[in-house]
């Protein structure tokens, strides 16, 4: 898989690890079968889309979303080395209405977390920027979808809010990042009066069992808080994971020894 080595999380797992989030790939393995139909939303530079269009096969299919350019870039190059062509994907944002947007023109090569650009907390000022289109998931109007992915930095409420009658129609199950304390009750929020029950998936950057066999936790203190959303019909299904009490609810909170990207 191609990378950054300049950027401080997906890229320096990949090179010390050669894996990324492991711990997500263990839950997707549960609820990702055969001829499912996946939206990664937010890909990066495709660390989980690889898994899904490889999971998913020749009878599924994936929609990926990625904005900004150099990640896009690395995202079509990782799908095509991989051969993989049940996927497809996008250079747009993912949001609650259809419009236009502008996203920094930042290069690949830039030092940082390079999927940390938020529409809410705008990075590198100093940069050129360049619009883009925003899409909803609505306007795609999927006849049948089992699973989204979002992890777009603080959006996962608008891409929820954007995705109302899909979520009515096909009832996915939905994976969101969820690392805003802030932001966080709107979410579970729009999750719960969607019909969805929460439950927590807090994920570890270090594998002890990586593929490497790399002993070094160079991510001590670094976790992700996720939610996985499923339809109540099937919440009884779900086993293993902790479930949110309520919108205000915030596990890691409650931990001194843990730290958010």
């Amino acid at each position: 898989m191609l990378y950054s080595t300049r950027d401080a999380y997906i890229g320096r797992a990949l090179q010390h690890y050669g894996e990324y989030s492991e711990d997500d790939i263990r839950l997707f393995d549960r609820i990702v079968k055969p001829g499912h139909t996946i939206l990664d939303v937010g890909a990066n530079i495709g660390a989980h889309t690889v898994y899904f269009a490889a999971t998913v096969g020749a009878a599924g299919k994936v929609y990926a979303f990625e904005p900004l350019a150099g990640n896009f870039q690395l995202l079509s190059a990782n799908l095509a080395l991989n051969r993989l062509e049940n996927c497809s994907t996008r250079q747009v944002a993912v949001g609650s209405t259809e419009t236009m947007v502008e996203v920094p023109r930042a290069s690949v090569v830039a030092e940082g977390n390079q999927g940390g650009f938020s529409f809410l907390d705008p990075q590198d000022q100093d940069c050129a920027l360049e619009p883009i289109t925003q899409i909803t998931i609505d306007a795609l109007e999927l006849s049948e979808c089992h699973l989204i992915k979002a992890d777009v930095e603080g959006m996962e409420a608008e891409v929820v809010i954007g995705a109302s009658d899909t979520l009515k129609r096909c009832r996915p199950m939905l994976y969101l990042e969820n690392n805003r304390e802030d932001l966080s009750p709107t979410l579970i929020d729009a999750l719960l009066t969607r019909d969805y029950k929460c439950f927590w998936h807090l994920t570890k950057y270090f594998n002890p069992e990586n593929f490497f066999g790399e002993e070094e936790n160079i991510f001590p203190t670094m976790f992700e808080q996720n939610i996985l959303a499923v339809p109540n019909m099937v919440a009884g299904l779900i086993e293993g994971l902790e479930p949110v009490i309520s919108p205000d609810d915030r596990p890691l909170s409650r931990s001194s020894n843990s730290s958010e990207r």
